[in-house]
Formats: C-alpha cells, sequence, structure tokens
C-alpha cells in the first residue's frame, strides 16, 4: 500500500486506532468484540484497513477499554 500519513492515532486498552489524511481507520491489537472495525475478531500485529468503515469519512477516533467511537462527516 505505501506511506500512509496517519491524522490522529487512539489508544485503548488493548487496540490501537489511527485515522490518515484520507478519512481511512486502521486498528492493530486486540480484536476481540470487532474493535480494529475489520468484521472479524482476530487480533492484529499490525495495522489493518477497518473494511467495515470504508464508505465514510472518518473525523476522529476514541478507544476505550473494550471500544472504538469514530465521528465521521455524515
Amino acid at each position: 500500500m505505501g506511506v500512509v500519513n496517519v491524522r490522529q492515532v487512539a489508544a485503548g486498552r488493548a487496540h490501537t486506532m489511527a485515522v490518515d489524511e484520507q478519512g481511512r481507520v486502521w486498528g492493530w491489537g486486540s480484536g476481540v468484540a470487532g474493535r480494529l472495525g475489520t468484521g472479524c475478531n482476530h487480533d492484529e500485529g499490525a495495522p489493518v484497513l477497518a473494511d467495515t468503515m470504508l464508505d465514510a469519512v472518518v473525523r476522529s477516533v476514541a478507544c476505550g477499554h473494550d471500544y472504538t467511537l469514530m465521528l465521521c462527516d455524515d
């Protein structure tokens, strides 16, 4: 995929999320309960695209103990 320019990063208890300059969301760490937005519960050791959010332009992300919140344009 090449270089991804990140605008924001947020960390939860066991996962981390990042928003890139195009409004896409990337996540890594614990995937339990769908925290990473990939549609599955697999843990990821490196950033993966939150493909369940591809139709949205995300402006901000926040992480908690067991959740991820995203603020979108719409």
